[in-house]
């Protein structure tokens, strides 16, 4: 687990390079991560990124654990703030 503080009006996808790099797996998260250069960057650090996807984009296939911890992620952000 890895967290870190920036101010609000830094792009929240920047500092996900440093904190992931010392992890391996699954990364959950909003709509505001999805971007194919950034997920490819996360990809080249043995990251998988899970995102919900935009209504225009084809959907993204997930087992159903996947679908399990990406469901829980609002949850976790409203306890956590």
């Amino acid at each position: 687990m890895s967290a870190g503080l920036s101010k609000a009006n830094v792009d929240d996808r920047k500092p996900v390079s440093k904190l992931v790099e010392s992890l391996k797996g699954w990364l959950f998260g909003n709509k505001g991560y999805l971007g194919q250069a950034f997920m490819e960057k996360l990809k080249e650090q043995s990251i998988d990124i899970f995102t919900k996807v935009k209504k225009n984009m084809a959907k993204r296939v997930m087992d159903t654990s996947q679908k399990f911890y990406l469901s829980k992620r609002g949850l976790i952000e409203t306890v956590i703030d």
